[in-house]
C-alpha cells in the first residue's frame, strides 16, 4: 500500500486536531498558536469522533484547533488554488500531534494515540487565577451533564417549569460569564474576543442547546429569553 498523503484535504475538511502534551510548545510565543486560534469542546458535549466517525459526547474536555466559521474545516487549511489539486495548510512546519498522524491510508497511529495526554484549558490559563476561577464557576452552573438532565425533562413535560428556569438559568449565567471575560480582554476586534471566549468557556450555550438538545432558544423584543422543546434531539442523554 502507498502510504504517502495525497494531499487532498479531506481530513482537514471534516475535523480539526484536538491539542495534546507534546502540542503545548506551539501555543504562544511568535509565530504559535493563541487563545483566538483554539476552542474548547467542554465535557458531555457532542464531537464528531474521528476514529469512530460519528457524534459521540465527550467523557473530558478537549481544546483543539478551531473551525472555519459555518464548518468543521480546519481554520489554517488552504485549499486548492486555480488549476492546483493538492491542498496544504498554513502551519504545516509547527502542525499538531494528531495532524502528523493523521493518514487516512493507515489510522492506526492517530487511534493510539487519540485518547491520550490530550490538555484542558489549565494547561493554557493555569489552574489558579481569576480565569480558572470563571471556569470553575462556568462549569458548575453550566455543566452539559445537568442541561441535558433538564432538556429530557422538557422534552418529557413541555410545562416543566422547573427544567425551564433551570436551562435559562445556566443561559444567562453563561453570557454573564463572557461579558465578565471580555472585560478583562485587551483590545481586539469582536470577533477575537468571542474566539478567546470559546476557548475559556466554550462554545455559547446559544449555540449548542438548540444543536444538541432540540431546544429553541427565542429572545422578545423586551430582551427576555424564552425556552421551546422543538426540535431534534441529537445527545442521547436529553431524549426521554
Amino acid at each position: 500500500m502507498d502510504l504517502v498523503c495525497d494531499r487532498c484535504g479531506e481530513c482537514c475538511r471534516r475535523s480539526t486536531p484536538a491539542l495534546h502534551q507534546e502540542d503545548l510548545a506551539l501555543i504562544g510565543g511568535d509565530g504559535g498558536f493563541d487563545l483566538v486560534h483554539l476552542v474548547t469542546f467542554r465535557r458531555g458535549e457532542l464531537v464528531h469522533d474521528q476514529i469512530r466517525g460519528e457524534l459521540v459526547p465527550l467523557e473530558q474536555e478537549v481544546v483543539k484547533l478551531r473551525s472555519l466559521p459555518g464548518g468543521w474545516a480546519c481554520m489554517f487549511l488552504l485549499e486548492p488554488e486555480s488549476g492546483e489539486v493538492t491542498a496544504g495548510c498554513a502551519r504545516y512546519q509547527a502542525r499538531p500531534l494528531e495532524c502528523r498522524l493523521l493518514l487516512c491510508k493507515d489510522p492506526e497511529p492517530l487511534a493510539a494515540a487519540y485518547d491520550t495526554g490530550r490538555i484542558t484549558r489549565h494547561d493554557i490559563v493555569g489552574a489558579e487565577g481569576p480565569i480558572a476561577e470563571l471556569i470553575a464557576a462556568h462549569e458548575a452552573r453550566c455543566g452539559y451533564k445537568d442541561l441535558a438532565q433538564w432538556a429530557r425533562r422538557l422534552h418529557a413535560d413541555a410545562t416543566d417549569t422547573a427544567a425551564q428556569e433551570a436551562i435559562l438559568a445556566a443561559v444567562r449565567f453563561d453570557a454573564g460569564a463572557r461579558s465578565m471575560l471580555l472585560e478583562r480582554l485587551p483590545a481586539m476586534d469582536d470577533a477575537d474576543k468571542a474566539a478567546v471566549a470559546a476557548c475559556c468557556l466554550g462554545r455559547p450555550l446559544t449555540e449548542t442547546i438548540p444543536a444538541m438538545f432540540g431546544l429553541e432558544l427565542r429572545k422578545s423584543a423586551d430582551g427576555a429569553i424564552h425556552l421551546a422543546a422543538r426540535g431534534v434531539i441529537h445527545h442521547p442523554a436529553a431524549r426521554p
